[in-house]
């Protein structure tokens, strides 16, 4: 029995998990830090029905889905 080979092969699987595990949870922080950086930059005003911040340029409100008048906000 080769239990030399099989350990191996268990190391090498286990040491490639971890790397793959590193570049994805690197990838996802980015990406997360990216996104907030770019809500912190949109303009934002409230729903005059729910109170809830929503973007300048939403048309309907993602809360309660009520359709905003953009003319009379402008």
């Amino acid at each position: 029995m080769r239990y030399g080979a099989f350990i191996n092969s268990v190391i090498r699987f286990l040491i490639l998990a971890l790397v793959v595990f590193w570049i994805v949870r690197t990838m996802n922080r980015l990406i997360a830090k990216k996104e907030s950086e770019e809500a912190d930059t949109e303009p934002k005003r409230q729903c005059t029905f729910c109170m809830t911040e929503i973007n300048q340029d939403a048309i309907r409100c993602p809360a309660c889905t009520s359709i905003l008048d953009l003319a009379e906000e402008r």
